[in-house]
């Protein structure tokens, strides 16, 4: 099979020859030369025997020509190319965006690039997909990542007729690949966020307070307090113990321990005798009175569960 039957097969269902794959990466600086470009490009598809092209497109091609300025300059040295100014300012500057022309600019830079690999790649039976960004990330990027502020600042329909301009442009340049002899046109989408937190079989899916205990439990650890209360009587059967982890090493600091648990005796007592019976109020004086204690002792602010249990 050919590279393009093997695809072809593999998409329609059928057993191709062998497993289809391809992958691709940047080539900061080179992407800004046409002729490199389409040449670094075959000789990446060469090397690995990919069974199909993507092109390795200038990753802000799709916003220079609507007026963004990229610093280029520390590509030489291992960094990357920075937006230093964009069109969008305030919500009129939606309004405007004109359409951009791809015979000139950074859209005619990269068709040239495409046009140098297809002659290169002609006859070898290998697709080429050329690298479109969506009407969406163009605008995002347009705008320094702050589209979803405009759209929630209620300016909604200037967004939408900015996005009326990039999507009439973005056709524009996919005609434009197709007429040169691409296969096909890949639309990608570029989403800015923050960090992601991947934490065993979940991505993403732990949030702001479990992080902040976590940071809590790491930097000061924590001081379980454990007693005993009669179901009935609600007298104190047992305890209160405490059992510390991540604050001190128990058995060098037997006398702030004993210290502690005299504290939280005491403060247990005084609810007991009060009549305090509600476990929540309960467990909120033993947390106050050993948290003021400790940091008065040691200016430390540990974790503190006090458990009771009733028999």
């Amino acid at each position: 099979m050919t590279k393009r039957e093997r695809i072809w097969a593999a998409v329609h269902g059928e057993t191709p020859d062998i497993l289809p794959y391809s992958f691709w990466t940047h080539l900061p600086g080179v992407d800004l030369d046409p002729e490199l470009l389409a040449e670094h490009t075959y000789t990446f598809y060469k090397s690995y025997d990919v069974d199909l092209i993507k092109t390795m497109n200038n990753g802000m091609y799709a916003i220079e020509d609507f007026g963004c300025e990229i610093d280029y300059s520390e590509i030489a040295e291992g960094g990357v190319a920075k937006v230093v100014r964009t069109p969008i300012h305030e919500a009129e500057d939606w309004l405007r965006l004109k359409p951009c022309s791809v015979h000139e600019g950074s859209l005619a830079r990269e068709l040239k690039g495409l046009r140098l690999l297809l002659e290169k790649v002609k006859g070898e039976e290998v697709p080429v997909i050329f690298t479109i960004f969506s009407p969406l990330t163009t605008a995002n990027k347009l705008s320094g990542n702050t589209l979803l502020q405009y759209l929630a600042d209620g300016h909604g329909d200037k967004v939408h007729a900015a996005l009326q301009v990039i999507t009439q442009t973005t056709c524009d340049l996919v005609r434009a690949v197709l007429e040169l002899g691409a296969d096909s046109a890949s639309v990608v989408d570029h989403v800015h966020t923050g960090a992601i937190l991947v934490d065993g079989l979940g991505v993403g899916d732990v949030g702001n307070i479990v992080l902040r205990d976590r940071q809590h439990l790491a930097e000061d650890g924590i001081m379980i307090v454990v007693l005993t209360l009669e179901k009935y009587s609600n007298q104190l059967l047992a305890g209160p113990d405490i059992v510390s982890r991540g604050f001190v090493y128990v058995r060098e600091s037997e006398d702030l321990m004993g210290e502690a648990r005299a504290v939280v005796d005491k403060a247990v007592g005084d609810c007991l005798d009060r009549g305090v019976s509600d476990w929540g109020k309960l467990k909120n004086v033993i947390k106050d009175s050993l948290s003021d204690f400790i940091w008065k002792k040691t200016k430390r602010d540990p974790m503190i569960l006090p458990i009771i249990m009733e028999v």
